[in-house]
């Protein structure tokens, strides 16, 4: 075994390494974390991610043919980062020669530093994803509060007008952005690739004005065709609710350090069954303000038995989304009987 700094060199898998950075044929069955690499066609990527592991000081193990391989791509990495090889680095010939060659390449293999660390960031989350017990049990459902919650709290800096507060907030957001790429790249569902790509698509596509129109339009005319352009997808878009959930719940919070709370749970039925029959008197000009109280007081009775309304509400979607699905694939006769139909699809499920 070799060791330099955190990079290790091991003809067998070294116990005491946490990563994996396999540069040759070489595949581990082992759930670990590990990046495979062409090593003649990948070497930027492979550089990167070595900086990477320096900078969070992860014991790595460099899975290479020969110890001189080992050296070599160690050798690499120092000239990359503007240092002086190491005296524990022995080359041989061809890597010497192999080396020399690269110095000539070095002052090209550049990167924009924001996307530098954009990457640092992505290869982060990989990590986590195998190293953290807490981040490796999430899936893309155990984060749907998070999802909610993190955007509504850079709006709350926003509005403070805190550019510190608005940074850290927009990081909270790429954390769940990240996350959720990961947990779709490693159920073979999507990829990080595939997002940007979707979103890239998108945007060209929603931008006529800017890529395919030479006649200048107006900010109203470009806000027109946006909304044009968006009701070609029709789809149930529930994020404004579950938003509005989250602050909703933020709210009774506060209310209930100042002393405005319920004393039981029983309270906050009555209350429900109060504003249930409020709603039901409502005049035409009040039906609006009556729903939201009873809403209110329903998102309330969520919040004290400690549930999360807007994941409960995102369940129930879900819920009634397969149901209705199921009574689309019936056939018309199925159809005609709504409520034997609907009982049978609910009796199928227990």
């Amino acid at each position: 075994m070799k060791k330099l700094n955190n990079f290790i060199f091991d003809e067998k898998l070294n116990e005491f390494a946490k990563c994996f950075v396999v540069l040759n044929s070489t595949r581990i069955e082992k759930d670990l974390l590990v990046f495979y690499f062409e090593k003649s066609s990948q070497i930027f990527d492979i550089l990167i991610t070595l900086s990477y592991l320096e900078i969070v000081n992860l014991p790595t193990q460099i899975i290479a043919n020969t110890l001189d391989e080992f050296y070599e791509i160690l050798a690499k990495f120092y000239i990359y980062k503007g240092e002086q090889i190491p005296k524990e680095i022995s080359l041989g010939e061809k890597a010497v020669s192999n080396v020399k060659q690269f110095k000539e390449i070095v002052p090209y293999l550049k990167i924009n530093k924001d996307i530098e660390k954009f990457y640092y960031t992505y290869l982060l989350i990989k990590s986590l994803r195998k190293l953290c017990p807490w981040d490796s049990k999430q899936t893309h459902e155990s984060l749907i509060p998070e999802l909610v919650e993190e955007p509504l709290e850079c709006v709350e800096e926003i509005k403070k007008q805190n550019p510190k507060g608005v940074e850290e907030e927009l990081g909270d957001v790429l954390l769940q952005i990240l996350l959720h790429a990961e947990i779709g790249s490693e159920t073979n569902e999507f990829t990080l690739g595939s997002i940007s790509d979707a979103l890239f698509n998108k945007m060209y596509e929603r931008h006529p004005h800017v890529f395919k129109e030479t006649k200048e339009k107006s900010p109203e005319a470009v806000l027109n065709d946006w909304e044009n352009n968006k009701k070609k997808k029709k789809h149930l878009n529930i994020s404004k609710i579950l938003s509005s959930f989250i602050t909703t719940v933020d709210l009774q919070e506060e209310a209930k350090y100042i002393g405005l709370e319920f004393r039981n749970k029983e309270e906050i039925y009555d209350k429900i069954l109060e504003e249930l029959n409020e709603a039901k008197k409502a005049t035409p000009d009040k039906i609006k303000e009556e729903i939201g109280d009873l809403l209110f007081s329903v998102i309330n009775l969520a919040r004290y038995l400690q549930i999360d309304p807007a994941h409960a509400l995102f369940i129930s979607y879900q819920k009634f989304m397969e149901r209705v699905k199921k009574f689309k694939a019936l056939s018309k006769e199925e159809q005609q009987d709504i409520d034997k139909a609907w009982e049978k699809i609910k009796k199928d499920e227990q």
